[in-house]
């Protein structure tokens, strides 16, 4: 494993040239004096998502940065929080971890990540750590009434259940000969699903028979056409074949009504801690508020940077 370290770093972005890979530093960044090993960037790196990589949401931008900076950014923001959470007495208290904890591991993905060995306890414990110090700091001084609380409950029923959704499946074909030879096998009773396997150009749904997953009828993710189509069906019709794009990228999408859910929210009393926890980081400003406290620490810390092609990294808070 040692021997192909360099190929990794290179892959992820790092110059680390013909050096072998005894010859990496075990200390690759340090924080006030606080070291940061080359382990625990490797780690960072192995866990890095798609939103790592989000500068912006709205409107949507990424960072500029392959996943060896993005992961170093990420630890050196982390240590400056501690550090800041740890000064200003704002760290969770071990008790608070343990019971962040035992809620967590009773979800179904995450016992599965666990007994998977795709995440350790180890890291949900720092992740965990983290995401609280960021919450006090974020939160200090402020306050909120019961009544604010169930105002952000009603404004904001995402966040405590889920809107109508329909189950959909597809048949794309990508000329209208395509189109209506799919179409004239549904008309003489083929199942949709069968159809799907045997026609559908789509590789990522044709093994799973068209399955297109569940949707909100009105997201944005399908196009008009499509959500205009689906509106009109009942449970287990389809739709005629829907022109898509144009050019090189046309394509012809047949959707089947699988399912319905109704709208479901969890009942105030069930989430009132969730949702008190959220209405204040609200009022608080989010994550910028701490952001901005964080800044001001890093702005009298000393952040030394020493693995090779990063020594001029510039960090600041995410």
């Amino acid at each position: 494993m040692r021997n192909a370290l360099p190929t990794v770093l290179a892959s992820l972005g790092l110059a680390v040239g013909a050096r072998p890979a005894a010859a990496q530093p075990a200390t690759v960044a340090t924080v006030n004096g606080e070291p940061i090993t080359m382990g625990q960037w490797v780690g960072r790196m192995q866990r890095l998502r798609a939103q790592d990589f989000l500068a912006s949401a709205n409107p949507v931008r990424f960072k500029p940065a392959l996943g060896g900076q993005v992961a170093l950014e990420a630890l050196i923001n982390e240590r400056l929080l501690l550090q800041y959470a740890a000064k200003t007495s704002l760290l969770p208290s071990d008790a608070e971890i343990s019971a962040a904890m035992a809620n967590l591991t009773k979800q179904p993905a995450i016992a599965q990540a666990l007994e998977r060995k795709l995440v350790t306890e180890e890291q949900l414990k720092a992740d965990l750590t983290a995401q609280q110090a960021l919450y006090n700091v974020a939160t200090i001084n402020q306050r909120v009434t019961a009544d604010e609380v169930k105002a952000f409950y009603d404004k904001h029923p995402d966040l405590f259940g889920h809107p109508e959704r329909v189950q959909l499946s597809g048949i794309r074909v990508r000329s209208k000969q395509a189109a209506g030879r799919a179409m004239e096998a549904l008309k003489a009773g083929t199942p949709f699903a069968t159809v799907a396997a045997q026609q559908s150009d789509d590789a990522s749904t044709r093994g799973k028979g068209g399955d297109l997953g569940y949707w909100a009828p009105n997201d944005p993710g399908l196009a008009q056409p499509v959500r205009d189509a689906i509106a009109k069906l009942k449970l287990g019709e389809h739709t005629e074949p829907i022109e898509l794009g144009s050019g090189e990228t046309k394509a012809y999408l047949i959707v089947r009504l699988v399912g319905r859910q109704e709208a479901m929210m969890q009942p105030f009393e069930q989430v009132r801690p969730q949702a008190e926890r959220l209405a204040l980081l609200e009022r608080a400003g989010g994550a910028g508020a701490a952001n901005q406290k964080i800044e001001g620490f890093k702005a009298t810390s000393t952040i030394t940077v020493t693995l090779p092609g990063y020594e001029g990294l510039s960090v600041k808070p995410s």
